[in-house]
This record gives structure tokens, sequence and C-alpha cells, in this order.
């Protein structure tokens, strides 16, 4: 089986290497009867995140981890805030309802939901501080169609990546943002 460049991206988000076409092939195969289908009709699983920092790089579909490290020398840390919370501060290209889980980039959203219902771990979205109109809003670099998947099954919390500089001035504008700590990155499975 050949891989597109999108698939190959989208197995590197996953955390898998795109040298593992039999998974990837069964992954795909399992994900295709799944797109559009309502949430009724998904497998049953919980989001389960991957806030290894050696694996942040994931969390920018197909991104290197020496052009990840390059872009953001600052460094990330994984937080987890409320989602009703984020989605009020979100730049308008960033924001989707519960119900826009569909038709945006459905082949990720199949496979990441597919990914999710084996077992696997995901790298948390990607936020980063914009200013548009002059008024400081978010936007998901990295994660958009994750954060779909977490609205479209009523999660209230999520774990998120932001930036260790942008940290101060993304805290004043969601309070329920906390830092993930030691314990907290080694439960992140448990609950999102």
């Amino acid at each position: 089986m050949n891989y597109s460049e999108e698939h190959e991206r989208l197995l590197r988000s996953m955390g898998r290497h795109p040298d593992q076409i039999d998974a990837g092939a069964a992954l795909w195969a399992n994900a295709k009867k799944l797109i559009r289908k309502p949430l009724s009709k998904w497998p049953q699983f919980e989001p389960v995140w991957d806030c290894n920092e050696a694996n942040f790089y994931f969390a920018l579909d197909g991104e290197s981890p020496e052009a990840f490290a390059s872009d953001y020398p600052q460094g990330v840390r994984c937080c987890d805030v409320d989602l009703s919370e984020l989605d009020a501060r979100l730049c308008a290209g960033s924001r989707r309802s519960a119900g826009e889980v569909w038709g945006f980039a459905d082949s990720k959203v199949a496979e990441a939901i597919c990914f999710w219902a084996e077992g696997g771990k995901m790298t948390p979205p990607m936020i980063l501080l914009v200013t548009v109109g002059g008024e400081a809003q978010l936007h998901v670099k990295g994660g958009n169609n994750r954060l779909a998947i977490v609205r479209a099954k009523g999660i209230a919390r999520v774990k998120v990546l932001i930036l260790r500089d942008e940290l101060t001035a993304v805290k004043g504008m969601l309070p329920s943002l906390i830092e993930c700590t030691t314990q907290m990155v080694q439960d992140a499975g448990a609950k999102t």
C-alpha cells in the first residue's frame, strides 16, 4: 500500500512512524467506515493524551523533532483547561462547535477516533497566543481535529500545549488553566 503525504503526516501526528504500514493500513480500513458517522456509531473510547515532552512535536502534524525545537526554543508546557473557556477565547479560524466534527478533515478525524479506540495516546493540541484586531485571542496551531472529537464527546476539560513564554498571558485569559504536574502528566490518560 502506498501512503500519501497526508497519511504519512497523520501517522506521525499519532506517534507512529510511517514504516508501520500494516498498523496504518488496518487503522485506515477501520477509519474509512467511521467517516461522517454520528457519535452513537463511534467505538467506545476516552481520549488519552501523550504529555511526554519528547513527543510534543507530534502536536503539529508532520513536524520533525528538529524543526519543532528550532521553531519553539523557549519550550512548551502541558496544561489542563476547561474546554468551554478555551473555546470562548479561540480566534474565528480555530473555532468549531460540537456538531462540526465532520466536514474539515474527515479522514484525520476518523483515524484519530480509531487510534484512541485502539488504546493509543495523542499529543495534546498546541495553542498559540495571537492578536486579531488589536485583541489577544488564541489559535489552534495543531490539533483542531483532536479538539473537535473531544467537543463531540462532551468532555469538559482538555490537555493543551502552551509555549512557556506565553503561559502567563494565556493564564490571564483562561483562569481555569493549570500547568500539569509530573503526577498529572503520568495520569493524563486516566481523565482528560
